[in-house]
Order: structure tokens, then sequence, then C-alpha cells
């Protein structure tokens, strides 16, 4: 119920904070576009960079976003294994092995949530 109360309260914002936030996590490289398969019930293998989970955890786990991150790399390689640490916490996430609470990252996901959808109710005043 408080899910809902807040979801509908959400939908009355106007350019709400959160999603510009999280819309700068989630911002596909230069050339990169998203697809769907065009007949029901297929479905086109993804690279996991790619996805919203991934740079999510770029994110959480460097404070950076996945497009720094891969420019940073590109004009310097000692950002690169920052990259293959978000890989192997991915790997853990995906196979079980350890929840999202478990992991190693610089802000908690559920905190990090609340702060955002906070901003957009004034949490900043």
């Amino acid at each position: 119920m408080a899910s809902r109360s807040l979801l509908d309260e959400q939908s009355k914002l106007i350019d709400p904070i959160s999603k510009r936030v999280w819309n700068a996590i989630l911002e596909p490289l230069d050339g990169e576009a998203r697809f769907g398969a065009l007949e029901p019930g297929k479905f086109y293998a993804q690279n996991p960079e790619a996805c919203d989970l991934f740079r999510m955890l770029v994110y959480l786990k460097h404070g950076v976003t996945f497009r720094s991150l891969i420019l940073d790399i590109e004009k310097n390689h000692n950002g690169y294994p920052k990259l293959i640490a978000v890989h192997r916490d991915y790997d853990r996430l995906l196979t079980g092995k350890k929840p999202l609470g478990g992991l190693r990252l610089k802000f908690n996901y559920d905190h990090f949530s609340l702060m955002v959808q906070g901003l957009d109710f004034g949490l900043e005043n």
C-alpha cells in the first residue's frame, strides 16, 4: 500500500530529480541502442555491460556512471580494474553467491534509492 501511494505521488511530479539521476546512471554509450524482439517470445542475447543492473552496480560500487568509467578507461587504462571488479560483483549477484547487500559497494542500494526519491519531496530542505 505504501509503495502504491509513493508511486501515485511520484506520478504527480513534473520533471522529478530521481528520474534524472537514474537516467544519468543508466545512460547508454554513444552509438549504443536498446532494442527488443520483434517476435513475441523471441529474445536477443545482451552484453552484460548494457543492462541496467550492471550500470547500477558501477555507480553503487565506484560512485561514477558507466559512461564516465568507460571514458576514463579510454583516457587512462588504470581505471580498467574498476570495470573488472564490477564484472565480478555482477557474476556473484547473478549466480546467487552474494546478495546485493552482501557486496562491497560504496553506496547501499536501499539507502541511495530512498535518498534520491527523497530529493523529489524536499529532502534537500
